[in-house]
């Protein structure tokens, strides 16, 4: 089978050979989405990929629902909540709704703050500090395609396995570093910086997870600015980000972009997984495509890793250089064609409470 881009034909892309092929397919220039202009956004599946042991105090901290727990947990055994008020507050996030998570973070980290200036950065530093790096061949794969490495996570699994440096949302000066392609001061060193778009465990009051911290960050002009410049002039891939369609800050985001993005053809992309492909079709924005990476999540680091074939330097078998894009095009080429479908009849997204999977963070 062959997929007609306009100009020249090129063999289906690998991840659509096992898959039933669109009901048709976007036309593209053959403008490539190369690594100087791929902005990776990473949540919380891949820190599940990466992590060496996700377990503190047998809660997974590293999903939200797991989080949430364990922040109840410390405010019982802190004594800021009574067990009543701790078993409510469990019954509550059991029903799997992002609101509910939201409302009970609020309540948690409303607590702890409320208790002492340190409760909550303590917390931060009980959790997230004690992650480790286990397999880090997702996190070094991402990296050799992106130009500029953002997370939704709060840990620093990241940062340890590349040798760079965080930068939150609230570092502006440093955002803008990192943007243009300059090195941030990180442990008086000059290092490749790591934006944390939804904040970072050394800095807790970065931390986007209750009410109050994502209408704080929705308030930051300098925080959207930067989302919308990636939108409008890079193109965005959101790995690991299942629950990111629910999320709050994203919601707004994508509601911002729609008014803009589909007057200029630019298109953005999600990796999924085979069952999850069909419900993202019908919910995410005209511009942001599901890209399925397999059926299991297993499937994920082995895909990106494909993602990033050619990110060397590419050369024939005498050595002479090859241009990048005949490396890559078949690869990006299925992305770029969007593995389209109608949407004319599709439903609305779901709104801001709808359900959500209580394994991952919102991001």
């Amino acid at each position: 089978m062959v997929v007609s881009f306009g100009f020249s034909n090129f063999p289906l892309p690998f991840w659509q050979k096992n898959h039933h092929p669109p009901s048709y397919l976007l036309t593209v220039s053959g403008t490539l989405p190369r690594r100087r202009s791929l902005v990776v956004i990473s949540g919380t599946g891949v820190s599940l990929q990466s992590v060496k042991d996700p377990v503190v105090d047998d809660l997974n901290i590293v999903t939200w629902k797991g989080l949430i727990l364990h922040g109840i947990q410390r405010c019982e055994g802190m004594r800021l909540i009574d067990g009543v008020r701790a078993k409510q507050l469990r019954l509550k996030i059991e029903w799997n709704n992002v609101k509910d998570f939201i409302q009970v973070a609020d309540e948690v980290t409303g607590e702890l703050k409320k208790h002492a200036a340190g409760a909550y950065q303590q917390w931060m530093r009980d959790t997230f500090g004690k992650l480790e790096v286990g397999d880090g061949k997702l996190i070094d794969a991402l990296a050799r395609i992106a130009s500029i490495y953002g997370t939704l996570n709060f840990d620093s699994l990241v940062e340890k396995r590349l040798g760079r440096t965080s930068v939150t949302w609230k570092d502006s000066f440093d955002v803008n570093l990192v943007i243009d392609g300059e090195k941030v001061e990180g442990g008086g060193n000059l290092l490749d910086g790591v934006l944390h778009l939804h904040g970072y465990w050394q800095r807790a009051d970065s931390i986007v997870l209750g009410w109050k911290s994502y209408q704080e960050v929705i308030a930051a002009d300098h925080a959207q600015a930067v989302q919308k410049l990636f939108a409008a002039g890079k193109t965005i891939l959101l790995v690991g980000c299942g629950g990111t369609v629910n999320d709050p800050n994203f919601e707004q985001f994508f509601d911002a972009c729609s008014r803009f993005l589909v007057e200029t053809g630019r298109s953005h992309y999600i990796l999924c997984r085979t069952e999850e492909e069909e419900t993202l079709r019908k919910s995410l924005p005209a511009w942001l495509y599901p890209v399925v990476y397999g059926a299991n999540y297993s499937d994920l680091p082995p895909f990106v890793e494909r993602l990033g074939e050619g990110e060397g330097e590419p050369a024939d078998e005498k050595g002479a250089p090859v241009p990048r894009a005949a490396t890559r095009f078949n690869i990006w080429g299925g992305m770029a064609q969007g593995i389209a479908q109608d949407r004319s009849e599709a439903p609305e997204r779901p709104a801001s409470g709808a359900s959500t999977s209580g394994d991952r963070l919102p991001g």
